[in-house]
């Protein structure tokens, strides 16, 4: 009775040959078809619990594999919320404010001039607090049809992305 294919794609310390283990185990003469098939059928549930155990090896690893790279939190998200079509897209943020430093007047410090560092200009206004809070490291557009599924899609993004990057979900 041969075993499924996973279980056969298993690293080699974890692959077990059942029958062939019983048959080699067992005495020459006490090698008769009917003492065999009862055998078999003794180590039925150890079977189905070996092919169990292959199943959650490959799942591990799968699951082991995802990181909080792009392209691998997409893999993710993909595999678990939409495996068809795989329309779950990332869009990493290509703008990032830059922090200033004020100083207060009892520092007794000019006040500095500050730039855009894409536009070499002086700035107008002072970014408040807020937008610097309020960035995003990267943007996962995800079908609409997901949207009741929002709660499991951020806990998934939560476990795999690096933390104090903040991320935003758009509906397509």
């Amino acid at each position: 009775m041969p075993l499924f294919s996973f279980a056969e794609l298993l690293p080699a310390r974890y692959r077990v040959q059942p029958q062939r283990l019983i048959r080699n185990l067992l005495p020459a003469l006490l090698r008769r078809p009917k003492m065999l098939a009862w055998l078999y059928a003794l180590h039925e549930p150890l079977q189905a619990t070996y092919l169990a155990f292959a199943e959650h090896v490959r799942r591990s690893a799968t699951e082991l594999s995802y990181n909080g790279q792009t392209m691998l939190l997409e893999k993710a998200l993909n595999d678990r919320f939409d495996p068809v079509f795989r329309r779950i897209r990332i869009i990493n943020s290509d703008t990032e404010l830059s922090p200033i430093y004020l100083n207060y007047v009892s520092e007794l410090q000019e006040m500095p001039v500050t730039y855009y560092v894409v536009e070499d200009m002086p700035l107008l206004k002072v970014n408040n607090w807020l937008e610097y809070v309020s960035q995003v490291g990267f943007v996962v557009q995800v079908p609409r049809s997901l949207r009741p599924q929002e709660p499991t899609v951020q806990a998934r993004i939560k476990q795999l992305k690096i933390s104090m990057i903040r991320h935003a979900i758009t509906y397509i």
